[in-house]
């Protein structure tokens, strides 16, 4: 949820929303460049109400996730529960640094995103669609990377899409991993990273994925 209608509460902007898929409560809000310190009592209220179970931020640095924890907090609150980063085998910077460290020590979760980089990482090099935005200008390497992940999942008999999606739950942060499927046998598949996971293990696979690190000493660990 970010910007809404303006003038529009952030209880009508629920409420619209949840009538809208025909639901009567939303189990997690995303939230992206809004100012919390103002809705720390509207996002504390609707917690109360039973209209959200809990809210998280989108590409936030760690120290605006730190630094607003307070304010809903004081609001009746237990703050942000996730946090949305692009993590994959070649963006790692953030959530692998120490910044974030310190906010995953104080109970906030990672929802990885971006973890097939738009398809690239799952074999599609020069994807059509519109994608996501690319911190630190390394595109070109995360196209390089991809022809070593495909490799690798040759070696350890995985698909590529299966070991980035095996890769981002080896982090302990790691509460939901996001990507795309256009059909139910590439959805099973994907879900079969877990199977990978078990079988190569997460220190053999971490690893393994080291050398596709395309981000490190470029962006930032504080993110954005």
């Amino acid at each position: 949820m970010a910007g809404g209608v303006p003038g529009q509460t952030l209880r009508d902007q629920l409420t619209g929303a949840l009538f809208r898929v025909g639901a009567d409560h939303a189990d997690v809000a995303v939230l992206g460049d809004i100012d919390l310190r103002r809705l720390a009592e509207d996002l504390a209220a609707l917690e109360k109400e039973g209209l959200l179970g809990c809210w998280g931020v989108n590409n936030w640095s760690a120290t605006a996730i730190r630094t607003i924890r307070g304010h809903p907090l004081a609001a009746g609150s237990p703050g942000p529960q996730l946090a949305q980063l692009k993590y994959s085998p070649c963006r790692r910077s953030v959530p692998d640094g120490e910044p974030f460290a310190a906010v995953f020590a104080e109970g906030v979760a990672m929802q990885a995103s971006d973890v097939l980089e738009g398809g690239i990482l799952a074999g599609n090099i020069e994807p059509s669609r519109q994608i996501g935005r690319d911190p630190g200008g390394i595109r070109p390497r995360v196209q390089e990377a991809a022809e070593g992940i495909a490799a690798l999942g040759a070696e350890l008999d995985a698909t590529p899409a299966q070991l980035c999606i095996a890769f981002t739950l080896t982090h302990p942060a790691t509460a939901t991993v996001l990507f795309g499927a256009s059909g139910m046998r590439q959805l099973t598949d994907n879900i079969a990273a877990l199977d990978v996971l078990e079988r190569v293990g997460a220190e053999r696979l971490r690893a393994l994925m080291e050398p596709f690190w395309a981000d490190r000493d470029v962006v930032d660990p504080e993110g954005p």
